[in-house]
């Protein structure tokens, strides 16, 4: 028994270094003959040879489990030295997960998108017919067009699906290296700008927000100018009508994400109500941007800008704490919304939000609701890691000024 442990050890260590699901099953293997070695013993050993036996065998376990805490703890440091140079073939490790090549692509005819949503809303219903995997879509300006660059993990079926697509011309296809993603990463979505922007740079509000905060409404009102077109909602004589219509439909159970380019009847009615300016807003679409769950942040994200466009100042005490959300639409949006409540701009600075509006409520209207000024913990307590490290201030400004900062 001692020989055959001895080699389960020496066959983890030297196949396990950079491969854990291999060592894992070595591993096992060898603590299942152990234990059941262990039963073996109980039934034919005399009490003192059996507890003898019982500890050797208990030393070898401890020793096994111990060789495999060493292994794992190898295993990370190979995957991180693999991360440094270019990305394996198999996904190994880096900060791009399983993505391996970067597939370039931009508009042919008549197609002249204007964000990476007109991309989406294109490309989404094709992955599954061809199998494809990726992420980080990075929208580039090049000789007055937008350029897609995306990032996959199936290149040759990608590929085929820009083929497929009409609107779609394949340019290139690159290997991914970790110093091409740490680039790409660094930089922001590119798009059109949105036809509502000249309107917008001439409000007293945009005026307060600092350059970062400006590159994110730009960004923002070009990426999702399809759901913020004031066209759609011109109610005319039917205004009465429409607000019931749109307060019915925030009354139901919030539904999933909306999706990519689509406004739902849930979308619309969030914006509706704030573009009209409906007194009896305020709840609903509070209820959903401050609600205190762990939900897709879709629908908080455009009840938070939706609060700002419609200028009840009840709402503040409500978006301070969403100043630093894990998500970032919703936390510099809830600034934006800030600055255009308050005239004032105090960032992701929660103390200094409350301070001021504690100040200054009896100034901005009549019975408004104090503030609690109690840390919100927008996880709700969570294990998440990705949660966690997303509720890190630091991380947050250190996240929105690698997309939005000066570049």
């Amino acid at each position: 028994m001692t020989i055959e442990m001895g080699v389960y050890i020496a066959i983890a260590i030297g196949h396990g270094i950079c491969y854990n699901p291999a060592t894992l099953a070595i591993f096992t293997k060898g603590v299942l003959k152990m234990s059941r070695f262990e039963k073996r013993i109980e039934q034919i050993q005399s009490p003192l040879r059996k507890r003898r036996r019982l500890a050797s065998s208990q030393a070898w376990t401890a020793l096994i489990l111990t060789a495999a805490l060493l292994v794992s703890v190898a295993s990370a440091f190979c995957q991180d030295r693999n991360a440094n140079g270019e990305v394996a073939s198999d996904g190994v490790a880096t900060l791009a997960g399983t993505m391996t090549h970067m597939i370039v692509f931009g508009p042919t005819g008549d197609f002249s998108p204007r964000n990476g949503m007109d991309y989406l809303n294109l490309a989404n219903p094709k992955h599954a017919e061809f199998g494809v995997r990726s992420s980080y879509f990075r929208p580039k300006m090049e000789d007055g067009k937008l350029i897609a660059y995306f990032l996959t993990s199936t290149p040759d079926g990608f590929k085929k699906m820009i083929e497929s697509i009409p609107q779609f011309e394949y340019i290139r296809t690159e290997r991914l290296t970790q110093e091409m993603f740490d680039a790409y990463e660094k930089t922001p979505q590119e798009s059109l700008p949105s036809p509502r922007m000249p309107e917008i740079e001439q409000s007293d509000w945009y005026q307060k927000l600092t350059g970062l905060q400006k590159r994110y409404v730009q960004w923002d009102e070009s990426l999702f100018a399809y759901a913020y077109d004031p066209e759609d909602y011109d109610v005319g004589n039917d205004r009465d009508a429409f607000e019931q219509r749109w307060l019915e439909e925030l009354a139901k159970p919030e539904p999933g994400h909306p999706g990519f380019n689509r406004v739902t009847p849930y979308m619309e009615a969030i914006l509706g109500l704030a573009m009209i300016k409906s007194d009896k807003a305020l709840q609903p679409l509070v209820k959903i941007a401050a609600e205190k769950v762990i939900k897709d942040n879709a629908h908080r994200h455009y009840a938070t800008k939706a609060l700002g466009m419609l200028g009840n100042p009840a709402a503040i005490p409500e978006l301070i704490p969403l100043v630093y959300h894990f998500n970032m639409n919703t936390r510099l949006d809830a600034q934006v919304s800030l600055v255009r409540l308050t005239g004032q701009n105090f960032g992701n600075d929660a103390q200094a939000w409350g301070e001021w509006y504690m100040e200054n409520r009896d100034k901005l209207g009549e019975n408004l609701p104090e503030f609690d000024a109690t840390p919100v913990d927008w996880t709700l307590g969570s294990n998440n890691s990705e949660l966690r490290r997303w509720s890190d201030l630091k991380a947050q400004e250190e996240f929105d000024n690698r997309h939005f900062g000066e570049q």
